[in-house]
């Protein structure tokens, strides 16, 4: 749901999302428009589902830092900051730890849930701009359709529940079965 109708900056929405009445909303910029996204419970049951299987796997070796709903920006664009559901960012490019505001960079793999109020069109268009300002990999989980997309520099690739999600090259020896990301 977009709650404005003028372009915000980076700065005022963070001001905006200070103020005590937006503590407990998921609120998102994209493009200078502040975004409020209502989860579920199924959604938050997948996403945990594949932050456990990435935690697992980063906990075998210094292969990065794994986070769950934390504010992204890009340095270059002053209007868009992001929540991936889930993320992943290799150990070479951690920055210090935020403290305050978003993190002043995308995650290496952005994990984005399909909500309700989403629609394929702007999941994708997210999708896009991940991979345009620093994210090597966007995973778009559909829990109607019970598939995964993986975006990359590559052809888009969909994952079916049979199938075994695994990104060698981001991920080295990571295999998480599509199955396991939607069970309960």
């Amino acid at each position: 749901m977009v709650l404005t109708d003028h372009l915000i900056t980076v700065t005022q929405f963070e001001q905006w999302i200070a103020l005590p009445e937006n503590a407990q909303r998921r609120l998102e910029l994209f493009h200078g428009r502040i975004i409020e996204d209502v989860t579920t419970e199924e959604h938050s049951i997948i996403a945990a589902n594949i932050y456990d299987a990435l935690r697992a796997w980063v906990k075998q070796g210094p292969f990065g830092r794994v986070l769950f709903e934390v504010y992204h920006r890009s340095p270059d664009d002053e209007y868009t900051v992001v929540i991936p559901d889930v993320e992943f960012t290799r150990q070479a490019r951690l920055l210090a730890v935020t403290r305050q505001g978003a993190v002043p960079q995308m995650p290496d793999l952005a994990v984005e849930v399909k909500s309700p109020g989403n629609t394929f069109i702007e999941l994708r268009e997210k999708a896009l701009y991940y991979l345009k300002h620093g994210a090597s990999e966007v995973w778009l989980v559909f829990p109607e359709r019970q598939s995964v997309e993986v975006h990359n520099a590559g052809p888009v690739q969909v994952y079916q529940i049979a199938d075994t999600l695994e990104s060698p090259d981001l991920l080295p020896g990571f295999a998480l079965p599509v199955t396991d990301i939607f069970s309960n």
